[in-house]
């Protein structure tokens, strides 16, 4: 009976979705990506701000527009910049010159027709291999939510690698906790296929990035085809024994994580009770015991410590981690950030440990005024520095 709580504690916590609260306010500070609340009728003009990826300075009433809807507009919205759905040629006719680009298209898996959204770099050239960052968004939230929580259309502009955007059916990706009859790896594969007949992708260099239930997707994904996905970067987000459990890949998968040591969907196995917050009342209960917690690894619901012994076991990691800390670039967000990496280029586990840290994206720039989020690092950045050096 205690499980079945427990299930049922968790079930609703992951259909409530990662909840941003699209009526936040919240800009940059001039020339950087850390976020600050804009109170009510406080004029924002000059100060930047980031929409669909496109950073514009403007006067009061657009700036406002935009934090306003948290940046998360569908793609055929009549924002600056942004292109229509795009057909083939359009891709073809693209310069290396040219601005950037954001389209929509589909593909056909089991006989339904299952969208998918992509950005082209700036700097985007049809002469050459390019690589691909597949995003996979939380629980209930829509693929193109990602753009304004991660700002991912930016650092591709700075860095030259496509990004796409999958559409989960019903909003759920594969996770390994039940079967669904949609097959999100053969979506994917199918997305993949499209993806090299409308640009021209590296292959060897394909990764793949998940938030919450994303994060869930993309192991289960790696594990699935590693021959396809050359490394994997995790944001909140535990694993499933049976999920992991589907590689037989001799090949390391580099990895990266980034948990919050107050999420309370992360099992640290460290004895503390964890706060549900907003989600106490649908809940029925403030808290989850850590004793719950741990019978919930017996369903095959990874902890950290579990997930991290998962991963340097199959990557062949030797010996202790090295572990620094983060500059903490701010203090007032009451956390600190400890990087601990195992092995090396090519086999590397590294996990970003953020203390105090909820089920948040750190450093996103769309929040909500209740939900506090670590400012002190740059998680978009942080991954593809880590990406741009992986290659299968």
């Amino acid at each position: 009976m205690i499980f079945i709580k427990f299930a049922l504690c968790l079930a609703i916590v992951f259909l409530s979705g990662y909840c941003l609260d699209v009526q936040a306010k919240y800009v940059f500070k001039p020339g950087s990506r850390q976020a600050i609340w804009v109170p009510d009728n406080q004029p924002v003009a000059g100060v930047e701000y980031t929409k669909q990826g496109y950073t514009k300075s403007s006067q009061h009433t657009q700036a406002t527009q935009s934090v306003q809807t948290g940046g998360m507009s569908p793609l055929n919205s009549s924002a600056p910049n942004m292109m229509p759905r795009s057909p083939i040629s359009s891709i073809r006719s693209t310069r290396s010159n040219s601005t950037s680009r954001d389209f929509s298209d589909y593909v056909q898996v089991q006989g339904f027709k299952r969208p998918f959204s992509y950005h082209l770099p700036t700097g985007y050239n049809k002469s050459r291999a390019t690589p691909v960052m597949l995003v996979f968004a939380g629980l209930k939230m829509k693929g193109t939510d990602m753009i304004g929580v991660t700002g991912m259309n930016d650092v591709s502009n700075r860095n030259n690698f496509i990004v796409v955007y999958g559409e989960p059916v019903g909003g759920e990706w594969q996770d390994g906790m039940k079967s669904r009859a949609a097959d999100d790896v053969a979506y994917v594969q199918a997305v993949l296929a499209k993806l090299n007949i409308l640009c021209n992708v590296d292959n060897r260099r394909v990764y793949a990035v998940g938030l919450s239930n994303g994060g869930f997707f993309c192991q289960l994904l790696a594990c699935s085809i590693p021959s396809k996905i050359a490394a994997i970067a995790v944001v909140s987000a535990t694993a499933m024994e049976q999920a992991l459990q589907k590689s037989n890949a001799e090949r390391a998968i580099p990895c990266m994580f980034f948990l919050g040591t107050d999420d309370p969907l992360i099992n640290w196995q460290d004895g503390k009770s964890k706060t549900l917050g907003k989600y106490a009342k649908r809940v029925g209960m403030n808290e989850i015991d850590p004793g719950l917690l741990d019978i919930a690894r017996y369903g095959g619901f990874y902890s950290a410590p579990d997930l991290i012994q998962f991963w340097t076991n199959h990557n062949k990691c030797q010996g202790s981690p090295s572990e620094s800390y983060e500059p903490d670039k701010d203090p007032q967000d009451g956390m600190r950030v400890k990087k601990s990496v195992w092995g090396h280029r090519g086999n590397a586990v590294i996990l970003y440990t953020i203390e105090g840290g909820g089920h948040t994206w750190p450093g996103c720039i769309f929040l909500s005024k209740n939900q506090k989020c670590c400012q002190d690092i740059d998680t978009s950045e942080i991954i593809w520095n880590f990406f741009q050096q992986e290659s299968r």
